[in-house]
This record gives structure tokens, sequence and C-alpha cells, in this order.
């Protein structure tokens, strides 16, 4: 009877270790396995995700100070040669290629190579050739330079790489460059901001309506020692004459009448002011 019960008890152990060895099976089986990468590697999980930096947008006073720097770098570029001399290798020949000679092509590399960060690789060669042509041979000063910065600079639009600039230029007094709004385009080469592009509209196509503090803004701009503001500019009043507006202020002991529209000067409306001053 003994023998009966021990033969039992170890079938019933049988049973028991049969069980649990089915559920280590179990187990084994649904384990999901590694995940692995094409060469077989596995691939390890993680929460980081990876910083994208955000554009940070120049401010006007920033972007301004680039145009600034790179229209007085084209100017500062003709510093190196000549005035005279240069003068008499330069004509308009000079925007037609097929007609370079060996004089004009050395003042165009040379040029050239000064404007490489100033002036961008697609515009290069094109823009160097009128350059050179209005600064020696027409003597017009067609081309940019800073102090045609009179007012109303503001940032039109800018990504990571290009921006577009407009500002308005006072009339100058003698006929010479007239009076309208700018746009420009710059873009970045090599970590340099380059010019790209000018549009001019001047002030009949597009009327400035120009106000008093745009005026002594301007004048601002030079009546400056040590950083400080010179007393050089006094608004005096607006007046209407004939049906245009003008603003009357005393600059560099003259007082001056600019039409409202266009910027221009009235050397009649504003004599009778100078004879009572």
């Amino acid at each position: 009877m003994k023998r009966s019960y021990r033969l039992i008890g170890i079938v019933l152990l049988m049973l028991v270790l049969a069980a649990c060895g089915g559920a280590d099976e179990e187990a084994v089986a649904v384990e999901e396995p590694e995940t692995e990468t094409e060469a077989g590697a596995p691939v390890e999980e993680t929460d980081e995700v990876e910083e994208v930096e955000e554009f940070k947008p120049l401010t006007n006073q920033e972007i301004e100070k680039i145009v600034i720097n790179n229209l007085d770098q084209m100017d500062a570029s003709q510093d190196a040669y000549d005035y005279q001399e240069t003068m008499g290798i330069v004509n308009d020949s000079i925007i037609d290629p097929a007609q370079d000679t060996d004089e004009v092509t050395k003042v165009l590399e040379a040029t050239k190579e000064q404007f490489k960060r100033l002036v961008a690789d697609e515009i290069l060669d094109e823009w160097t050739r009128s350059y050179l042509a209005d600064f020696y041979w027409t003597m017009s000063r067609q081309h940019l330079h800073s102090d045609d910065i009179s007012a109303r600079f503001e940032v039109i639009d800018q990504s990571e790489d290009h921006f577009t600039a407009s500002f308005i230029r006072l009339a100058d007094g003698a006929g010479y460059f007239p009076a309208g709004t700018y746009q420009l385009d710059y873009v970045k080469e090599n970590g340099y901001w380059v010019f790209l592009d000018v549009n001019f509209t001047d002030a009949v196509r597009k009327p400035l309506n120009i106000n008093m503090n745009e005026v002594r803004g301007y004048y601002n701009r030079f009546d400056r020692t040590n950083g400080e503001v010179l007393s050089f500019f006094e608004a005096v009043e607006e007046v209407e004459v004939n049906g245009e507006t003008y603003l009357i202020y005393k600059a560099f002991d003259t007082i001056h009448a600019r039409n409202v529209v266009d910027s221009e000067y009235n050397y009649e409306v504003a004599m009778p002011y100078n004879i009572e001053d």
C-alpha cells in the first residue's frame, strides 16, 4: 500500500514539473525579439529629440548697419586707384566685354576681387562694369552711397539667407539725383551679406509725403560730434502755398522750404523767411 502511495506521489511530481516546463517555454515564445538595423546591430531606444536652432531675425538697426557698411566698402574700393589715370583707361565701352583691353581687364579684375565679399556672384561681372563706367566716365554717381539713405529705413522681408530693405532719398537741391524710394536685396554668400539688386521708384510715381521728424532725422545723421546731436536743425512751421504743402525749417543757419510730396526745395517760398531772419 505504501508502495502505491509512493508511486502516486512520483507521478504527481512529474506532472507538476512538466507543467512548469511548459509555462517557461510559453514565456520564451512570447518574448519580443530585439529590433535590429539593416546592419544587424540593435537599435538603442531614446527619448531625446534633436534641437533645431530657431531663426532669429535681425533688427532694422542691424540691417541698416550692414547696408551702410556694404555701400561704404564699395566706394572705398576705388581709393586704391589714381582717379585721373583710371579715368583715362575706363570708358563706356567697359560695358561690352568684347571691347576689353588689357588695361581695362586689369582694373576690372582688381575691382571684382574687392567686390567678392560685397556683391553677389551672379551679378558680380555686370555690376562691376556698370559701377566703373558710372564712377569714372559718366561721373553721374548713379550707384548708391550710404549718404543716400535719408529716412524711413525699414526691413520689408528677411530670412536666414536673404533680406529686403527700403528707404527714401530726399531731393539734393541741385537736381542731380532724383528723390524717391529705394528697395535693396541682399543675400548671404560664404558667411557674408552681399548686394544682389536695387530698385528705385521716383517721387512722381510714389509720392514721399515726408514729415518734419524725418527731415530732422536726416540732418541729425550729419550733425554729430562725439556721438552727440548738435543744434543745427530747427523746425519753423508747415505752410500751404498755391495748394502745395511745405516744411519750413532752419539748418546750418539757412531756412529751407521742402515740398512734402516730393521733398524738393522751393527757394521762393523760403526767401521771405531768410530775409526776416
